[in-house]
């Protein structure tokens, strides 16, 4: 008592929009009610004051007002204009005004991110968020949202969103045409592929590949390549493979994986046809008919043909190995049974269009090649150029083949070393119209070290031919061609070099002992005339010349008339001579007077049409020679008769 007075103060500031209630004599009460709270509001003190009297202090409770607020603002700090697929990228969001500080979510095209790749930040004022993740080329085109919501206020949340330029290599794949069915290709349809691709930024270029080899467009061959397809019309067995496509763009190229084209055809041979066969009589051969088809499950036919007949050959006599491939067991018994063997087989595509053709012909061995020649690189003879001390030009051989034996052959040369027998080396050339080029680097002749034999022979399937040695060559060490000097017996056994100390003693006394019995003989010079006979060819007859030569006057010079210079020797001739037939009809002459010739740069005589009632024909100056000795240097014209 007396009745206290209630009143309310904001801030300080008494307020007059309470209401008050009194209740009962005792109690008074009195409310405040705010509308339309504001964010300023946020922290105001009210204070509720009782009085009654001066005498004692008022009595007053303080109350501060809490609030609630949903956040003012969200924003992406960051905003990238590109981001590179699977590199990282960070992205930070920021939200202000929430009070108690707001909660940021991360999406990710409404899906949310993991906890572990955000970071959260936060005060009385704002709430940080830090988002790092590695975009990947599905994220291109994505939109990053950041969500930011008081956690008492739910409902009431606001965000920032970022669409993704995520930039990559091309995603390439390839497919075959969705309505083909790639286990029922057969040669002569039409198949196409599919490229799909995708890329950012967008390719500016598709290239297609069959076994890693690029395809270009080839109207003609069926071939049509479109921006994302590959067109192939009445494919072959040739097109099927692996195939490919790459897409490029600014960030790279990109390859698909590999589709496989499998085309089913007929059997073709699988190697070439036809091909030749040798066998001898009674020879059992077993031909092996390969072929390529698919697929591979082939059944094969056999014929045999020649001059006379056609047949089929028994079943029972081949078999087939592996699928693909038969052989059968054929021998020639008689002369009739060389011919053609064909070999066609059929399979679930179609049935072979051209048979295998195998060419049963009588074999035997190579005769050995023949007029075979050494020379170097430069054209040059090498046998005269082999002691020249350059020797970086290889050897050029060349021989012509001898008769193949029915069967293609192989020319091999080999190296033989003088003292065991070894081969060095050796090189196979095929046979070139008649004519097989051997090409030995000089320096795999130097690294022998020691004499070689050259030798070549010819092989076929039969065996091989004689050797043929074509000349025996001796090397000197290379370690003796570097002191400075060259040695003429380099290369030359200890034997040879003895041999030929001999051959020259032996020639050089027989030399001094022709030229002592020559100096003998002319000191006493024969006393009577030597007569001798000639024989001559001329076109189809032959003539035989009956001679004798004067032996010199021994008289002394005659001063007053002396002969003129050059004057010949006379000499008379009897001429005998009688053809018939060819035949000469005089006497045979020994053997020692019968090897006589005429130089072939001289004139010959002709033929007489009358043996021995035609006059005298004159010879021109002619050089005879017999085995012997010389017989006459000039036959004088007009003292010579025929």
């Amino acid at each position: 008592r007396p009745e206290p007075t209630v009143s309310w103060w904001i801030d300080g500031t008494p307020a007059s929009q309470y209401i008050g209630v009194k209740t009962d004599t005792h109690v008074i009460v009195n409310r405040l009610e705010l509308q339309h709270l504001k964010r300023e509001d946020l922290n105001t003190t009210f204070k509720c004051r009782a009085s009654n009297t001066n005498l004692v202090p008022p009595q007053e409770k303080v109350v501060r007002l809490e609030m609630n607020l949903v956040p003012l603002s969200v924003s992406l700090l960051n905003r990238p204009q590109q981001l590179l697929s699977a590199a990282a990228a960070t992205l930070r969001c920021v939200s202000e005004g929430s009070r108690p500080p707001a909660h940021i979510v991360w999406y990710k095209d409404n899906r949310s991110f993991d906890k572990n790749m955000v970071t959260d930040h936060s005060n009385e004022t704002w709430s940080v968020s830090t988002l790092v993740f590695s975009p990947s080329p599905v994220d291109n085109g994505a939109t990053i949202k950041c969500v930011a919501a008081n956690p008492s206020l739910p409902t009431k949340s606001i965000d920032d969103q970022l669409q993704l330029n995520v930039v990559y290599s091309p995603l390439v794949s390839l497919t075959l045409g969705s309505t083909l069915n790639p286990h029922d290709i057969k040669e002569g349809d039409d198949v196409y592929f599919e490229c799909n691709v995708r890329a950012n930024p967008r390719e500016h270029r598709i290239s297609w590949f069959h076994n890693d080899r690029p395809v270009s467009q080839n109207m003609t061959s069926g071939i049509i390549v479109s921006t994302r397809s590959l067109v192939l019309q009445k494919v072959t067995r040739r097109e099927a493979g692996s195939y490919s496509c790459k897409a490029a763009n600014a960030r790279g190229e990109t390859s698909s994986k590999v589709v496989n084209l499998r085309v089913q055809y007929a059997p073709v041979c699988g190697e070439t046809s036809p091909q030749v066969v040798g066998a001898a009589l009674d020879e059992a051969l077993r031909v092996r008919c390969s072929v390529h088809a698919d697929p591979a499950d082939v059944t094969f036919l056999w014929q045999f043909n020649n001059s006379g007949e056609s047949f089929n050959v028994s079943p029972a006599r081949y078999g087939t190995v592996n699928g693909s491939i038969s052989e059968l067991r054929y021998t020639p018994a008689s002369e009739r049974d060389y011919g053609a063997l064909t070999c066609r087989g059929t399979n679930t595509v179609g049935r072979q269009a051209q048979p295998c053709v195998f060419q049963i012909v009588p074999a035997a061995r190579p005769s050995p090649p023949r007029n075979c020649t050494v020379s170097s690189g430069n054209s040059s003879n090498w046998i005269e150029d082999s002691s020249r001390e350059d020797f970086g030009e290889p050897l050029v051989v060349r021989c012509v083949t001898g008769y193949d034996g029915g069967l293609p052959q192989l020319v091999v040369l080999e190296a033989l070393d003088s003292n065991n027998g070894k081969i060095r080396f050796n090189v196979t050339a095929n046979e070139t119209d008649g004519v097989a080029i051997f090409l030995v680097p000089a320096g795999v002749l130097w690294s022998s070290g020691s004499a070689l034999r050259l030798t070549v022979h010819s092989r076929n399937d039969k065996g091989a031919s004689d050797r043929i040695m074509l000349h025996a060559l001796a090397y000197q060490d290379p370690e003796r061609r570097t002191d400075g000097g060259s040695s003429l017996m380099a290369g030359v056994s200890k034997a040879a070099f003895w041999s030929i100390i001999f051959t020259v003693i032996i020639c050089g006394c027989a030399a001094i002992f022709t030229g002592y019995f020559l100096r003998r003989k002319r000191s006493n010079p024969p006393t009577k005339q030597q007569s001798s006979e000639l024989q001559l060819n001329a076109g189809d007859g032959q003539y035989v010349v009956a001679y004798t030569l004067k032996p010199p006057k021994q008289a002394q010079p005659d001063i007053l008339n002396p002969p003129p210079d050059g004057a010949p020797l006379s000499s008379k001739c009897v001429t005998e001579a009688a053809a018939k037939n060819g035949a000469l009809l005089t006497e045979e002459w020994g053997s020692e007077r019968a090897s006589a010739a005429l130089d072939d740069h001289r004139p010959v005589l002709s033929p007489p049409k009358a043996v021995l009632s035609k006059p005298p024909v004159t010879l021109g100056t002619m050089t005879l020679s017999r085995r012997e000795h010389l017989i006459a240097e000039e036959i004088p014209g007009p003292e010579s008769c025929v």
